[in-house]
Parts: C-alpha cells; sequence; structure tokens
C-alpha cells in the first residue's frame, strides 16, 4: 500500500483520494475536530477590523515613491474585484475611502496601523496552524518577520505582476484585433485568477508550520480560486434573489452582508486548510479496509496475550 507522502508526490493517487466520498468525511471530521467554526468566526471578526489598517498599510507603502504609484490603483482593483463582492459597491467604496485616509496618517497612527496589520497576521496563522495539533513550534521573532514581509513585500509584488500584465495587454502588438491576438488577450485576462491560486498556494504552503507538499498546496490553492469565484456569483445572486436583510436593515444592510460575507470567505479558506491538514495526515488510505499500523487496542491485547502466555509457563518466569 502506498503511504501518504506517496500520495502526496503522485497526482493520480491525490486525486484518487479527492474523488473519494470518504475522503471528503475524513475532512469533514477534521474541520469539526480542531474548532473549524469557532476559527471561520474570529477570523471574520477580526478581518473586519483590521481590513482598512491592511489596505493603509498597502497605501502608505506605494506611496513612498513615485514609482509605486501606479501600484495603488491595481492593486486596490484587484483586492477589491476579487475578494469583495460585486454586490456590495457601498462597501468596496467605504472601504477605499477609509482605507486612503488611514493612509494619510504619520508616525503613531501609522505604527498602529501596522501593529493592526501585524496582529491580524498572526491570527490568521494561529487558526489556519491550530488545524496541524502536531506542529512544529516557530520562534515570535520568526513569525514577526514572516509577517513584516508578507506586509511589504506582498503588496510590492502583487503590483508589480500586474502592472507588467497591463502593460502587456497595452502594447500595440497586443491591441491589434487579429483573431490570435484576440485570444491572447482575453488569455491575459485570466492573470487575476492565476494570481489568486498562486496566492492561495502560498498560502496552503508557506503558513503551516509542517511540511505541505508542493502538490497538496497547488491542489488546495486551486480549489480556493475556483470556490471563491462560484461563492462570488452565488452570494451576487442570491442578494439579488432574496433582499431580506435590505428589507430587515435598510441603509444599514451593507454591513450585516459584508460580515456575511467575510465568513464564508473564511469558511472556504478554513475548510481547504482541513484539506491540507487531512492529506498531509500520517493515516492510512482511504480505501483501505484494515490499518497500516497496529492500533492500540490491538497492541495492547497483544502485550495482555504475552503475558498470559508467561505466566501459563513458569519456567519461562524464571529465565
Amino acid at each position: 500500500m502506498p503511504s501518504s507522502e506517496q500520495i502526496n508526490q503522485s497526482w493520480p493517487l491525490l486525486l484518487k483520494q479527492v474523488l473519494h466520498w470518504r475522503f471528503w468525511q475524513r475532512v469533514f471530521i477534521h474541520f469539526k475536530q480542531h474548532q473549524g467554526s469557532d476559527a471561520v468566526a474570529i477570523l471574520a471578526y477580526t478581518t473586519l477590523v483590521g481590513i482598512v489598517p491592511t489596505i493603509a498599510v498597502m497605501l502608505s507603502l506605494f506611496s513612498v515613491s513615485h514609482y509605486f504609484a501606479s501600484f495603488e490603483t491595481l492593486v486596490m482593483d484587484q483586492v477589491v474585484r476579487n475578494f469583495m463582492p460585486d454586490s456590495q459597491p457601498v462597501i468596496e467604496e467605504y472601504i477605499v475611502r477609509f482605507s486612503q485616509q488611514a493612509a494619510a496618517l504619520k508616525g503613531p497612527g501609522l505604527a498602529v496601523m501596522l501593529l493592526t496589520t501585524l496582529m491580524l497576521l498572526w491570527k490568521i496563522d494561529q487558526k489556519l496552524n491550530g488545524l496541524w495539533p502536531e506542529r512544529n513550534e516557530r520562534k515570535w521573532w520568526r513569525s514577526v518577520l514572516n509577517y513584516l514581509g508578507i506586509s511589504l513585500l506582498g503588496p510590492l509584488l502583487l503590483g508589480m505582476s500586474l502592472v507588467l500584465s497591463s502593460s502587456l495587454m497595452a502594447l500595440p502588438l497586443i491591441a491589434d484585433t487579429t483573431p490570435w491576438i484576440e485570444k491572447l488577450t482575453a488569455g491575459l485576462k485570466i492573470v487575476p485568477l492565476i494570481l489568486a491560486w498562486l496566492g492561495f498556494t502560498a498560502l496552503y504552503k508557506f503558513v503551516p508550520r509542517v511540511r505541505v507538499p508542493i502538490r497538496v498546496a497547488l491542489l488546495a490553492g486551486f480549489m480556493a480560486m475556483v470556490e471563491l469565484e462560484l461563492l462570488k456569483s452565488g452570494f451576487a445572486a442570491y442578494v439579488k434573489a432574496f433582499p431580506t436583510y435590505a428589507v430587515v436593515y435598510g441603509a444599514m444592510a451593507a454591513v450585516p452582508l459584508f460580515l456575511l460575507w467575510l465568513y464564508l470567505l473564511w469558511f472556504l479558506l478554513i475548510w481547504n486548510g482541513s484539506l491540507v491538514a487531512t492529506l498531509t495526515k500520517k493515516a492510512p488510505r482511504i480505501d483501505d479496509e484494515t490499518p497500516a499500523h497496529p492500533t492500540k487496542e490491538s497492541a495492547d491485547a497483544q502485550v495482555r496475550q504475552t503475558k498470559k502466555t508467561i505466566s501459563s509457563h513458569p519456567k519461562m518466569e524464571k529465565t
């Protein structure tokens, strides 16, 4: 029988595991046993508090030099388009406005914004790693360096990739209307999806304090990207078809809807984290009828049988 390491290093075996219904049963049990619902609720509320400071830190970073001025619009558009529901333009407008006002803060105010961002990243790290009880402990200063790297380098890398793709699409050769150029231009439009895939892959590869095979991270990242697109479409359709929140809350309906959106978004991410944890856990394959290693009960039974055998042979006791 192949081990979990072999499964994680082979695409056919990995996909076979994921397509089996018993695998998803294990994912659900893992999600429930490790308080996945509590983690989702805590992260949704923490994100509601920390999203404006986080975006403000990004905008402050772009304002350091005029070379990064073109990054601001592209990154904000990317974040809003891919992580905000299309049905809530009011929330998007307020988040952008509040973030721009917060980015104008200097000195202590900016330090508080950065501290809030680090606390949000720490909470994400804590809750995601809570899915692995056998995780390795990480020194606090390494965690702080990782959070600072994500806060500072992440927006820059995202901005550079978006500027590059936008520049390619704006080239005269690319802007031509020949059929094959149109196909190429359409292909470049999936760049945001690829970036989301890579971002989710990095989340599941580098945040856990355990070894996650790259194939598992790629699979979980791809599934998270697809599920996010389906979630955005489904959420927008639900809000338009069932305006319950608008009837009950009136002009304030955007707030509970946005909190619901954050909850669903974090449920998606933590659920796929449980998927990664299940795939990387040292466990027998789901289609095995017998365990790969003896259980505690079978080991205890073997010890009792050995003691019984020894007690029934006095000569063996003397030796």
